[in-house]
């Protein structure tokens, strides 16, 4: 497992409220590649700018193995969709060969868009279910439709 620091506002801490929930780390599964690197191996509930199957350089501190930085992109988009019921959501999507993580008590549905996902189906599938998401880990492509 690596653990990712998160910052989302000027003074680098989590939000006291709102959405995303206010969290300060986030541990996600990796597989040791050697030399401080590992793949991610699930989707992030919290992280930002990082996807399944991403390359990470971690340091060991405190105990825990904490990212360093990216190293390489796998191609696979992170969408975060907040709703009540996160399996339900991952269901909806499933077709479209997108895949993901159930947060439920957070209320968050993670998606993992795979490389070979046709993008205009599921921006229009998120658009036409009212879902109110947001881009994690995305590209000029998917902010473009």
């Amino acid at each position: 497992m690596v653990r990712f620091r998160l910052g989302r506002e000027e003074d680098s801490r989590a939000p006291v409220e709102g959405w995303p929930p206010p969290v300060d780390s986030e541990g996600i599964w990796a597989i040791p590649l050697g030399d401080r690197n590992y793949r991610i191996e699930n989707v992030p509930w919290f992280a930002q700018g990082t996807a399944f199957g991403d390359v990470v350089s971690a340091v060991e501190f405190e105990g825990n193995r904490w990212v360093m930085n990216g190293m390489a992109w796998s191609g696979h988009l992170t969408v975060r969709v907040a709703c009540p019921d996160p399996s339900a959501v991952l269901e909806k999507f499933a077709d479209l060969g997108v895949r993901g993580e159930s947060a439920a008590p957070f209320g968050i549905a993670a998606l993992d868009i795979p490389p070979d996902a046709d993008l205009h189906a599921v921006v229009a599938r998120l658009r036409a279910g009212g879902y109110d998401y947001e881009e994690a880990c995305v590209t000029d492509e998917w902010r473009g439709l």
